[in-house]
């Protein structure tokens, strides 16, 4: 079905328009067979796994890699067959001013938890908000899991009661040698399978017990991952939906060039709070580098330009006039501007700035001056790079010592 596969991968092809109809209809046409070799040509080995094909291969594509990932989440096991395909270059779309769009990556509530704000060059724009579904799957994953560990103490908790005060058989004991410092559910759920045929007397009480713990666990596990799987689907769908509409009526796309990694790490202890926890849950809610990367391979795969520029006072800096007020941008959702007194929305004057640098830079381009854009950029550096470099010049340093 694909070029450049050397033979090793076959996918049944799916009907015409499958990806036409509604979501439900297109999951249901999607469905499909893909045969993968997974011996040598010498002694070819196929396996035939039922697929759901969620996206269309472009026309010209060449798949470099096929890789299967499986993983278990609760008691189900997940696979995944991932494709790594070389597209042909998309003809680049002429900039004009007038579609060129400005994206301020964030997250904050505002009824729903807003994940950007986008500014035209037009002069329309507004709010990129998840829905409400998504962040409330959540919140019921993470309260389901706190069900489960209560419900786990407390069956541990009654278990050893009842061990120190009944005779055990020593298989028993063995195995729950080290109960008080037990953190895994699944090691009292192995207590309980091997329970099922080792039965004793006068333990039908504290069985019974046990095995109502482990069935009612095992319930609200399945619930707990289906529930968060189910969201980030959504989330993931939504995402690409929205980038797509963006990267369909633009010719342009600016971002901040920031690290992510920098707002995700956790400030020291003695400096957290209740505000910490509250915007560390909405930004694993809102994933902004998940709604990053669907907007970069939206455009690039459409020939929009995308442009990083400095994030340095986009928030602060009043977009109409340029003064920078005092104050802090995350605690605050309105500011006003010391110079002329206007009163803006830091999100919307954030897109608003960032679209005016991304279309100075690009005009300054064109004018045979300016910056690097994300294309020409020298790669990112990573940390981990970082070290090993940093390392080897010590190992350096000290040999020319010695």
């Amino acid at each position: 079905m694909f070029a450049g596969c050397d033979g090793r991968l076959r996918v049944d092809p799916v009907p015409p328009g499958t990806y036409e109809g509604t979501r439900g209809d297109q999951r249901r046409g999607a469905r499909t067979v893909a045969h993968v070799q997974v011996a040598a040509a010498a002694d070819p080995r196929w396996v035939s796994l039922p697929i759901v094909m969620h996206r269309e291969v472009p026309a010209g594509a060449v798949v470099r890699t096929a890789k299967l990932h499986a993983w278990r989440e609760a008691s189900h096991v997940y696979y995944q067959l991932q494709l790594t395909v070389l597209l042909p270059d998309a003809p680049m779309v002429p900039v004009r001013a007038e579609t060129a769009v400005g994206v301020d990556l964030g997250w904050r509530w505002q009824e729903s938890v807003r994940v950007a704000y986008v500014a035209r060059g037009d002069g329309t724009g507004g709010p990129v908000t998840l829905p409400n579904d998504v962040p409330a799957a959540f919140d019921k994953s993470a309260s389901l899991r706190s069900i489960r560990d209560r419900n786990f103490d407390d069956a541990r908790r009654d278990l050893a009661e009842w061990m120190a005060s009944h005779d055990a058989p020593d298989w028993l004991r063995e195995m729950t040698s080290h109960l008080a410092q037990w953190r895994a559910a699944a090691k009292l759920a192995s207590v309980a399978i091997a329970w099922r045929d080792r039965r004793f007397a006068g333990d039908r009480g504290v069985f019974k017990a046990v095995e109502a713990w482990r069935k009612q666990d095992k319930h609200l596990w399945e619930w707990e991952h289906n529930g968060r799987r189910k969201a980030l689907a959504r989330r993931e769908q939504g995402y690409r939906t929205w980038a797509a509409e963006i990267a369909r009526s633009a010719s342009l796309v600016v971002l901040e060039d920031f690290d992510l990694r920098q707002v995700a790490r956790k400030p020291p202890v003695e400096e957290q709070g209740d505000h910490d926890d509250l915007a560390r849950s909405q930004r694993i809610a809102a994933a902004p580098g998940v709604l990053r990367s669907a907007l970069v391979d939206a455009c690039r795969s459409r020939g929009v330009r995308v442009v990083l520029v400095a994030p340095a006072f986009t928030t602060l800096r009043g977009e109409p006039c340029g003064a920078v007020p005092h104050g802090d941008a995350a605690r605050y959702l309105s500011h006003r501007c010391p110079a002329c007194g206007a009163i803006w929305d830091q999100d919307a004057n954030a897109a608003a700035n960032i679209l005016r640098q991304g279309t100075a830079l690009v005009r300054a381009e064109a004018l045979g001056g300016g910056e690097e854009s994300v294309e020409d950029a020298a790669p990112r550096v990573g940390r981990w790079q970082k070290r090993r470099e940093a390392k080897a010049a010590k190992r350096v340093q000290r040999r020319r010592v010695a």
